[in-house]
């Protein structure tokens, strides 16, 4: 079969001519070469093109260029490796690939025993007596209706500011709480595999337990050093062990939670897809009414834990903790219980019981509306998105005196939102700059401010940027923790407080759902959450609330927006969300709107399905009819072809509604999908539909027009 090599390429050298006068194949070397030159090759029938590179980045525009010279269904596009490789598995890949695609291989050169003819029956064959029946497929497919058929995908755009208010307008912000049920009956997983990762050494007496209770069980349990020996693929279920943290302060508890996401000696990798992962904390929730205030430090550790997830659809990676002060064998048998639990991502164990995460509707009994105009309202982060409107809302209902706290003091634009809010109001509006986190400049503020305690203090900083799991240093942490968490804890530590104050810590969705990219901004926002819970227990009038996604934040990139916007995050109206989230509350809470159906779907590939299971559209009559829609049986070998392209194992989780950029698919996996319906369907498909948002469905709706535009031909 002829080849051509591009990427570092160039210098074309020819070896072995086969008996038809035809390059057998055709090398380059030496120097670069520009993809758009791939496609000359083919006028000579060379069908085979590989990058020679570190990493793939010429397969998309090689395959786009050689789409354009007429038919290249047979035509392959392949790689060498990948540079996140650590052994040779991807270039056998690609050499297998490579080798099935020619059809003049040799493949008795890949022999190694005797050349000598192999007698029958086989040995270790299952032979069988065969019973020939034939087989036919039904035809239960009805044609779609003529008005309906569409000839392109329709890609899904991120949503202009106008699209973004119909969507809060249509969408009502809701109140939601997590809330922790008993396990009263729970599906079981066949016996595990178990590697146990105890990276502080401090947990040799819960690994030897992990250990002593799997034997019981039926199942295998080892220590593993990921630093000397590395993880071997026979475990199906790894194991990650917290040590209970010693008392200490926030600004203690920040440098340990940047301790563990820059210095990564517990974080295995994802050798295999079928494998679970899991983290064990201790006291990193508050799950019954006699817990203590979570643990900042495990209750980050779980959050961003829950992010690393998100780059890896269809691997488990699931959350236990562990009450603080129990037993080594306890401990090791509620482990035990907790990996062999199907289905659940977030567990906890308590009172001799495994108990799992709900996100439920908020009882509105429990909930106050908050009415009182306050004397004066401090507003850390006030100069932005967020602040200016917590600001209007305040100064709308009367608050006498309002003090705007931020590190830059604002801009033009902030001025002339401020002018616009004094000229409507009778608040006395005043902007300070500080850096909340220079413990000096606090107590300045706190010092010009001993004559006017506040009686509601809103945290509304953030410092906020996408970092994946390995670009992550411990410089990003301290900015990312230094904003959001020992800011405020100086800020209540210094300033002035009436006695009926409120503190109101501005968290977010992403705390509880994670995200791609989120695993810092998620570990900040749930050691809010977590620092709530310390100064409610401590007499503090505090509540975090978690946002979701606002019309006027834009402090999120597009893909970060892109990403709320496949798994059902809908931006919500910042009058509605905040006269919701102000009420008062008594607990903390999530404030967002959503598409629940999407919300149920996206999450549940990632194992969060029993987490949201209890989310329901508000305008659903009989919430128990309600559950999500399943695939057509047309769809179904689509749905597993985009499996097999992008790697999951459970193709029944994916949803053929949700676009497939949302579930996981890159540009190359893109790629090898349009190749697979175009031999499957001799369907051309471009990959810019697919990147742009499209999901099986739209493909199965192009599929079935096409079908019956042919029949109609006939």
């Amino acid at each position: 079969m002829p080849t051509v090599a591009a990427g570092r390429a160039g210098c074309h050298q020819t070896r072995g001519a086969g008996a038809d006068g035809r390059d057998r194949c055709t090398v380059a070397a030496g120097q670069q070469v520009s993809a758009d030159r791939a496609p000359r090759p083919v006028r000579r029938n060379v069908d085979t093109f590989v990058e020679l590179a570190e990493h793939p980045t010429l397969q998309l525009a090689i395959q786009e260029n050689l789409a354009g010279h007429g038919d290249t269904s047979s035509a392959v596009v392949a790689g060498s490796s990948e540079r996140t490789a650590t052994d040779l598995n991807e270039l056998t890949r690609n050499l297998a690939n490579l080798a099935v695609h020619d059809l003049d291989y040799s493949w008795e050169c890949l022999r190694t025993g005797s050349d000598e003819t192999v007698s029958l029956p086989l040995r270790a064959f299952p032979n069988t007596r065969m019973n020939e029946i034939p087989l036919w497929l039904p035809y239960d497919e009805a044609p779609p209706q003529r008005g309906a058929r569409t000839s392109a995908v329709n890609p899904v755009a991120v949503p202009t500011e106008s699209a973004r208010e119909l969507n809060a307008e249509t969408t009502p912000a809701r109140l939601l709480v997590e809330e922790w049920v008993r396990l009263s009956k729970r599906s079981l997983v066949p016996p595990r595999d178990i590697g146990i990762v105890d990276h502080t050494k401090a947990c040799a007496g819960l690994a030897t337990a992990i250990c002593a209770a799997a034997s019981e069980a039926g199942a295998a349990a080892r220590m593993i050093d990921i630093e000397s020996h590395g993880v071997t693929s026979r475990f199906n279920t790894l194991v990650i062990l917290l040590p209970q943290s010693p008392k200490m302060d926030d600004v203690a508890a920040a440098a340990a939670v940047t301790e563990f996401f820059s210095n990564r000696m517990w974080w295995p990798g994802v050798t295999d897809a079928g494998t679970d992962y899991w983290l064990v904390t201790v006291g990193g929730e508050g799950v019954v009414a006699d817990d203590a205030p979570p643990d900042p430090v495990h209750a980050a550790a779980s959050a961003g834990f829950r992010s690393i997830g998100a780059n890896y659809p269809g691997v488990g990676f699931r959350h236990l903790d562990l009450p603080a002060g129990s037993t080594a064998s306890d401990s090791g048998r509620a482990v035990v219980a907790a990996l062999h639990t199907d289905e659940e991502s977030e567990l906890a164990f308590r009172n001799g019981g495994l108990y799992a995460k709900r996100i439920v509707a908020c009882n509105s009994s429990a909930v106050h509306s908050d009415c009182v105009p306050y004397e004066h309202v401090l507003i850390v982060g006030g100069t932005g998105k967020l602040g200016l409107e917590f600001c209007d809302h305040f100064a709308h209902c009367g608050a006498r005196r309002i003090t705007l706290v931020s590190r830059s003091g604002g801009d033009a634009a902030v001025a002339d939102r401020l002018q616009g809010i004094r000229s409507t109001t009778a608040t006395q509006i005043c902007v300070t700059k500080c850096d909340v986190g220079d413990q000096a400049a606090v107590s300045q503020l706190a010092a010009e401010n001993q004559g006017a305690p506040a009686d509601l203090i809103i945290h509304a900083a953030v410092d906020y940027s996408a970092i994946e799991l390995e670009d992550i240093t411990a410089t990003k942490v301290d900015d990312a923790l230094r904003a959001k968490v020992i800011g405020i804890w100086r800020v209540l530590e210094a300033f002035p407080r009436a006695e009926n104050c409120r503190v109101i810590l501005c968290s977010s969705a992403r705390a509880t759902i994670g995200g791609r990219g989120q695993v810092v901004y998620s570990a900040a926002n749930r050691m809010l959450d977590a620092m709530a819970h310390r100064l409610r227990a401590a007499g503090l009038d505090c509540v975090s609330v978690q946002w979701g996604q606002w019309t006027v934040h834009f402090d999120l990139d597009e893909r970060s927006m892109a990403q709320l916007a496949a798994i059902g995050v809908v931006p919500m109206s910042p009058r509605d969300a905040i006269s919701l989230g102000m009420n008062r509350l008594g607990r903390n809470a999530i404030v967002g709107a959503f598409d629940f159906a999407r919300a149920r779907s996206v999450l549940g590939v990632f194992g969060y399905g029993p987490l949201v299971s209890q989310l329901i559209p508000p305008d659903v009559d009989n919430p128990a009819t309600y559950a999500p829609v399943e695939p057509t049986t047309h769809s179904r070998r689509l749905i597993d072809l985009f499996a097999e392209s992008i790697g999951i194992d459970r193709a029944e989780s994916i949803d053929a509604d949700v676009p497939m950029v949302a579930i996981g698919l890159d540009s190359l996996q893109a790629l090898e999908l349009c190749r697979r319906i175009k031999v499957e369907f001799n369907h051309d498909l471009e990959v810019s539909d697919l990147l742009g948002g499209a999901s099986i469905a739209d493909v199965v709706a192009q599929l079935s027009a096409q079908k019956w535009a042919a029949a109609e031909r006939f």
